[in-house]
Formats: structure tokens, C-alpha cells, sequence
């Protein structure tokens, strides 16, 4: 019933588009015929280079769509500024596994938003689409054309780099500030790229303002949880059904210190979770009965353990301070000394497997935090081939961020 409620509720929550977790925010947009439109433009943060954008002209007018064929330029006041532009790219694969076996770049012609990196003299703009990220640069009035790098397998199955970027910046960059070493340590990344075309740019412009990147409200949040399982165990034995035991229910408590972090992209939408949490189950049960002595048989359960959650957490904002929250994590379990006991002296060493934690919640003013969550079945009798166990366990957390 729980995984029906939870899926029903995901499902409600993500049906009703809840866009006011993305504000709309002042820009503009210049269109074919090179009219600027000034306009609320829907800010997504966008990680992949989008081919659209929404917008709208004041907070009650209705939500228009905007594309790459009618559009030639957009930005977001403090925001990102995209530029369509013909260009020659490559797509070849940087993937390990996938590596071509040819140092030689092929290009094909495609129409794109490219993102602004830097401004002035020298331009610095970026393509990504998934897991492709390709650097383009312009100088003066002339068309982006790509920093070329490749990895690729070479004749002995090594990989090789084609690292022809660097000899077009030093064609391009000529300013006493930039020299062939700084460049030959130049990696294909954002960051010193940017770094090194502000160094041009401020070379060949005293005047010139770097552009300052917009930053997240909170890239990482420690949360305090404290909560309560509702747990259940049952345990079979194939050989000897008679001393299979259901325990039943029990309510017991939980502890946890979660570290959040907020990837750089959507908003603050997406988070990693990562949440050493203590919990323990204490019951005590009865076997079936015996075929030999014709009663059941007492049988105690101890289990206490340190959980370890890694996985994602996907924010849906009301407001600046208020959202719902969704989140999945693989649960990893290590157990202090756990056992079950049966009352002639028998007994089973617990070692767990681990299992998938789902979860929905509420945060408040963006400190506390109540939260719904469900653990899939989990193996507790791993040591045994003759026993099988269900421990399952849904839980209610309330938490405070730091």
C-alpha cells in the first residue's frame, strides 16, 4: 500500500507543473529582424544548451514560447546570455569505451543557442548537450568557431589527445600578458578557459569588466534528522518450517546527521544526500509449532545498525523558502554484534544486504524538514542458505538545516 501512495503522489505532484519553483526573470530577446523585446524570461538554469526558452511580458500576461528559428540572441538580466550562431562542431565521443580510433576531427554544420562565457574582444562560448561539451571562440565580428580537442585510441589501443585548441589560442590571443607555456598548461575546462581569455581581454582593454557569474543561495546544507521506524520482520527456514518466526511490528527510533550538496545547475533543484543514520529493532516472537515438541518456540530479535544512504534529492519550489521534495537513495547497513535468539540457545548472526530507500517531504523556510519515507525489503540473514528474511521498515523524519 505504501508504494502505491508514494508512486500516486509523485505522480500528482510532478502532473502539476509546478513552475513556481523557476521564477520568471527580466531579459530580453532579439528576433529575426533584429527587434529587441524586452520581456520575463523563464530561468531554468539550463545544463544542456536549451533550443527554446519561455517568456512573457508581465506577471499575469500568459506563458509564450520562443525557438531558435525566430530568435538570434536572448539573456537573462544577471543571467546567462545565449547567442544562435551557424556553426561546425563535433560530436565524436569522449567516453572511454566509445574513444574512435582516429586523431582526425570530423565537423558537421548545426544551428545553436551557444552560452556566453565571456564578453569583449575575445569571446568565449559553450555547447553542452549531455555528457558533450565543446568551446567555442570568436574574435571581433567573425563567426564562433571551435576550440578543437579530441580523445581517441591511437594504433597501439592508447589514448591519444588532439589538443589543436591550444595552437588556436595561440593564433588568436596575441597579448604579451599570454604566453606558449600558460597555454600549453591550458585544459579544456571552463574555468581556466575563462580565465584566460579575461586575461586577454583585460590585456588588450584596461577598461574591460569581468563578467561575474551568478551563485547559487546554498551549494551545501548539514540537516540534523531525528525520526521513528515502523518496522516489521519475518524469517523462514525451508528445511525447517516450524521454525519460521513472524515478529511483527515494532516502532523504533532513528538518528541520522545528512550532508546535502547542490549541483551547479536548475536552480538548487538537484541534490546529492549522503546520511549516516543509526536505527535499531528490538521484538520478541514465537516459531510455529514444533513438530517434535508441539509448541512454539520464544525467539528475540536485536538489530541495531548504522545506515549509510547515497542518492539524489529532487526539489519542487513554492517559493524561495518553501517546497516539496522527492528523493531515492541505496541504502548501505553495517550492524553492531545483531542477533536472533532462540530460546535453545540457538542463534543467527545478522548480516544485512542493502537495499532502496524512496522518500517524499516538505521543507519550511528552508530549515525544517518533514518527510515520509519507504525502505525496500531488506535481507538480514545473508550468512545462512537455508534462511530467508523480510525486514521492512517505513519511517517518518523531522529535520532542521544548518
Amino acid at each position: 500500500m505504501a508504494k502505491k501512495i508514494i508512486a500516486l503522489a509523485l505522480l500528482w505532484f510532478s502532473s502539476q507543473g509546478l513552475f513556481s519553483q523557476i521564477n520568471f526573470e527580466n531579459g530580453y530577446f532579439i528576433t529575426n529582424e533584429g527587434v529587441n523585446t524586452k520581456c520575463l524570461i523563464r530561468n531554468i538554469d539550463w545544463k544542456d544548451n536549451p533550443d527554446s526558452f519561455q517568456y512573457k511580458f508581465d506577471g499575469d500576461d500568459s506563458v509564450q514560447e520562443a525557438t531558435i528559428d525566430n530568435v538570434q540572441e536572448f539573456k537573462i538580466d544577471n543571467g546567462p546570455k545565449f547567442i544562435r550562431a551557424q556553426i561546425e562542431i563535433n560530436r565524436s565521443p569522449n567516453q572511454t569505451s566509445e574513444l574512435e580510433q582516429d586523431r582526425k576531427v570530423s565537423f558537421s554544420k548545426e544551428q545553436l543557442f551557444l552560452k556566453e562565457l565571456t564578453a569583449g574582444e575575445a569571446r568565449l562560448y559553450i555547447f553542452e548537450d549531455k555528457n558533450l561539451i565543446r568551446f567555442f571562440y570568436a574574435m571581433n565580428d567573425m563567426n564562433p568557431e571551435q576550440l578543437v580537442y579530441k580523445k581517441y585510441r591511437n594504433e597501439n589501443m592508447q589514448i591519444g589527445e588532439n589538443n589543436e585548441y591550444k595552437q588556436q589560442l595561440l593564433n588568436a590571443l596575441d597579448c604579451s600578458a599570454i604566453n606558449i607555456a600558460s597555454i600549453q598548461r591550458l585544459r579544456y575546462k571552463t574555468e581556466p578557459l575563462v580565465r584566460t581569455f579575461n586575461t586577454y581581454n583585460q590585456c588588450v582593454n584596461p577598461e574591460y569588466e569581468i563578467q561575474t557569474k551568478e551563485k547559487l543561495k546554498s551549494k551545501f546544507l548539514l540537516t540534523a534528522n531525528l525520526g521513528a521506524n515502523f518496522a516489521s520482520l519475518s524469517i523462514t527456514n525451508g528445511p525447517f518450517a516450524q521454525r519460521s518466526t513472524d515478529f511483527g511490528s515494532n516502532m523504533g527510533f532513528r538518528a541520522g546527521i545528512e550532508l546535502e550538496s547542490f549541483l551547479p545547475f536548475n536552480k538548487n533543484k538537484w541534490s546529492l544526500i549522503f546520511e549516516p543514520t543509526y536505527q535499531n529493532f528490538k521484538k520478541e516472537g514465537l516459531t510455529n509449532i514444533s513438530v517434535l515438541y508441539n509448541n512454539p518456540i520464544q525467539a528475540k530479535v536485536d538489530y541495531t545498525s548504522i545506515e549509510f544512504p547515497l542518492g539524489f534529492r529532487h526539489y519542487f519550489y513554492f517559493n524561495e523558502s518553501n517546497s516539496l521534495f522527492v528523493d531515492a537513495a541505496i541504502v548501505f547497513d553495517t550492524d553492531f554484534n545483531s542477533k536472533i535468539t532462540f530460546e535453545n540457545n540457538t542463534e543467527l548472526e545478522i548480516d544485512a544486504w542493502g537495499n532502496w530507500r524512496l522518500g517524499i517531504g516538505y521543507k519550511l523556510k528552508d530549515k525544517i524538514k518533514v518527510q515520509f519515507r519507504y525502505f525496500t525489503p531488506r535481507e538480514l540473514l545473508n550468512k545462512y542458505k537455508t534462511w530467508q528474511s523480510e525486514y521492512e521498515v517505513y519511517s517518518i523524519v523531522l529535520g532542521y538545516s544548518f
